[in-house]
């Protein structure tokens, strides 16, 4: 709790927080991610702050992407998703909302009810279920859906 109301004075600007992630390195042929350029529509939203939860280190793209679209993604530099997990929670749970591609923002979400825009448009606290695959390897499948349906705005 009280990391999570840490960062969340860290990123409050006055408005609205929202966390983004837009990359995957799991199955980049299945078009799971999208290039941070496409991004770029966010140059028109007024009274908001976007914070990256993407993992990795992208200072010179995200600073490239802010000099060419007008956009900043604050790239928290306390939060490394890969060797602290409990930073990484904490800093979704400080997030007003978010939206991401199927990568592990998105099963953290989940798992902790953080709201996020993803597939199914909805920005709302996530629930995951797992059932049965139709796939000849007999493996489980699993899916995130809005418990409820308010929007990020």
């Amino acid at each position: 709790p009280e990391r999570v109301a840490a960062l969340r004075s860290r990123y409050r600007g006055g408005g609205l927080t929202i966390g983004l992630a837009w990359f995957t390195k799991a199955d980049q042929e299945q078009g799971r991610g999208i290039a941070l350029e496409q991004l770029e529509p966010l140059s028109m939203t007024a009274g908001v702050r976007f914070v990256s939860v993407q993992y990795g280190d992208h200072r010179a793209a995200l600073a490239a992407f802010k000099d060419e679209a007008g956009v900043e993604i604050f790239e928290d530099p306390s939060i490394d998703q890969m060797k602290d997990l409990d930073g990484f929670a904490a800093q979704l749970a400080a997030l007003e909302c978010g939206g991401t591609t199927y990568n592990s923002a998105a099963h953290f979400a989940g798992a902790l009810g953080v709201g996020l825009r993803g597939a199914t448009g909805a920005c709302a606290p996530v629930t995951m279920s797992c059932g049965a695959s139709s796939s000849s390897s007999g493996a489980s499948s699993c899916a995130y859906s809005s418990s409820w349906g308010s929007s990020c705005s």
